[in-house]
């Protein structure tokens, strides 16, 4: 399944989600890109977000056609705080 979300006026987050066995087929990567030339037709601008450690989503993002633009890190501090 692929979908997209208006985050802000004009661009769209591109989403993506396939079942465990139809994975490793290119399925991903073809829903993604089929769907970011769907989104430009619209007069949007695509975009896709995937955590800095999701190995996977990011090399689907790369095989649709995507390349990274921006990172975003978070630090928690867990000083005083019982694990």
């Amino acid at each position: 399944m692929a979908g997209a979300s208006n985050d802000c006026a004009g661009m769209w987050q591109v989403g993506i989600d396939v079942l465990a066995g139809n994975r490793s087929n290119g399925l991903a990567a073809y829903l993604v890109n089929s769907l970011t030339v769907e989104i430009v037709k619209r007069g949007y601008v695509p975009y896709y977000g995937t955590a800095s450690s999701n190995i996977a989503s990011q090399r689907v993002a790369h095989r649709a056609g995507y390349y990274p633009a921006w990172v975003c890190a978070y630090k928690v501090n867990f000083d005083g705080y019982a694990l």
